[in-house]
């Protein structure tokens, strides 16, 4: 059973930025990553979304209330990042990342990214889409 509703930030062109990112990595791991959204779906109090798999960043400033998906693959520790959204059964992925030492992710500025992105589907849904 599914407790939360995965969703994803689109841009103004309507491009879903995590469906571009996820298409450049290497099919097992964007298998691994959807096996992880699938789980998390499935954890129906979000203050169980605990490490390995999930972490709420901390010192963000502005208001960020960024998560951290984690997923470690072979080569490469993904860190795709999302917000809890308007409605009380919702996740949007906000931007794709990769952590490349601790706290520091690629791109740069994913977590200032995700603040901004974050702000705006609380302001205006047309920024959300149905995560598949």
């Amino acid at each position: 059973m599914s407790y939360w509703t995965f969703k994803y930030f689109h841009n103004d062109q309507r491009t879903n930025l995590i469906e571009v990112w996820l298409d450049d990595l290497p099919i097992e791991d964007g298998v691994k990553i959807e096996r992880t959204f699938a789980y998390l779906a499935t954890i129906k109090d979000k203050s169980a979304w605990k490490r390995p798999f999930a972490a709420k960043l901390q010192g963000i400033k502005k208001g960020g209330n960024i998560w951290e998906i984690r997923i470690n693959s072979d080569r490469v520790l993904y860190r795709p990042l999302g917000c809890f959204g308007s409605k009380e059964d919702e996740f949007t992925l906000l931007i794709g990342a990769t952590e490349k030492s601790k706290g520091v992710f690629e791109p740069r500025r994913a977590t200032d990214i995700a603040v901004k992105n974050c702000k705006l589907i609380h302001q205006d849904r047309r920024y959300v889409g149905e995560y598949d």
